[in-house]
């Protein structure tokens, strides 16, 4: 009530430089902050149209001290691009879409041309500014309100954008009626337009950073998830260790069928603790890895807990799991597949010699004929 107050004894002027550089130091902000977090092609839409509209409402600001056609023009055209900018980055926080962009700088460039073309006297100006900004903030708004279900800060801003339209509305009447002029003629209606102004400006910047980090933890929370998917559910033992001890820091559910040791026994020893390399078998390991700098399909001799032969398939690489570097190793127990190449290579031996011992005979027989 108070700030509506105060904002119908301010003229246009003063409330467009308010809104000019309450735009670039909240751009300020936004650059700040973006040091700290990952790209965002909303957040760099939502920063241009940070520039955009301080841009617009600075030239506004100086219509009067500076010439019509470099202050009104630019100013509108500023403006209805930042527009364009704002609606692209909050339909943009959760996926992209090149055809809503693509709507949205149509809708900017024509609004442009249109107001080039006819927007010639003040009424004019406010009236054609305003029609061309509601073809995007209609659409903004019912678009938001339709995601009400993923965020109710995405709900909020729909409201938010919904009034914004309804001011349009007004000045986009009021400007063809020719009642309303650039100045402050109509202070409350003015005022009913740049209260929500501000209200956006003030609310929007949090709301945007509020939005991408919900995101951020949604993908996180995703991708924590498919990992202890991947990492729970694969059929091979997987294990994390360090890369420089080989002390095992995590082990999947797989690890107990493979080495008979539950997940939690092998968890703060190696597998040399555990007895489970064969004698020279991890010379061997360590030798291919510091070949390659990884391990892949490395055949090794090993032993289970029950001190049983078998053979295990290794493959191992570093990876970066937050702040930390981890040695993964994922290892299968191919003994019975080994069991049967070793049992096929015999029949084959034994085919062999039969088949030599056959032709050996047959040769003698033949010889035997011609003679």
């Amino acid at each position: 009530m108070i700030l509506g107050m105060n904002l119908t004894r301010l003229d246009t002027y003063t409330m467009a430089s308010l809104l000019g550089f309450g735009n670039l130091l909240l751009l300020t902000l936004l650059l700040a902050y973006r040091r700290h977090r990952p790209r965002h092609v909303a957040f760099d839409y939502f920063m241009l149209a940070r520039l955009l509209q301080g841009m617009g409402w600075i030239f506004i600001s100086a219509r009067g001290t500076w010439p019509d056609l470099i202050t009104v023009a630019p100013a509108n055209m500023s403006l209805l691009f930042g527009v364009a900018a704002e609606s692209i980055a909050f339909l943009s926080y959760r996926e992209r879409s090149q055809s809503r962009e693509r709507y949205f700088v149509s809708c900017a460039v024509v609004g442009s041309v249109i107001f080039l073309v006819f927007a010639r006297t003040p009424p004019l100006i406010v009236a054609v500014g305003a029609l061309a900004a509601l073809s995007m903030e209609i659409p903004t708004a019912f678009m938001l309100l339709k995601r009400t279900r993923e965020s109710s800060l995405v709900g909020f801003m729909g409201v938010l954008f919904t009034v914004i339209s309804a001011t349009f509305v007004v000045r986009m009447v009021s400007g063809f009626q020719g009642v309303l002029d650039y100045t402050v003629r109509q202070a409350a209606l003015q005022s009913s337009f740049y209260l929500p102004v501000f209200t956006v400006l003030l609310a929007g910047s949090p709301a945007m950073v509020l939005l991408l980090k919900q995101e951020d933890e949604r993908a996180l929370g995703e991708s924590n998830e498919k990992y202890n998917a991947l990492f729970r559910y694969t059929p091979s033992a997987v294990f994390l260790s360090e890369p420089d001890s080989g002390i095992i820091l995590d082990a999947n559910p797989q690890c107990l069928e493979l080495t008979g040791y539950a997940p939690e026994e092998v968890c703060g020893k190696n597998f040399t603790d555990l007895g489970l390399w064969q004698p020279g078998e991890r010379e061997k390991a360590e030798a291919a890895y510091r070949e390659k700098g990884r391990i892949v399909a490395h055949e090794i001799a090993a032993r289970n807990r029950a001190g049983e032969n078998c053979t295990w398939l290794v493959s191992s690489g570093l990876v970066q799991l937050r702040d930390k570097v981890l040695l993964a190793s994922s290892i299968s127990d191919i003994s019975t597949r080994k069991a049967l190449e070793t049992r096929i290579q015999g029949l084959l031996t034994e085919k062999e010699l039969l088949l030599h011992e056959v032709h050996h005979r047959v040769r003698n027989n033949l010889n035997q004929i011609v003679g």
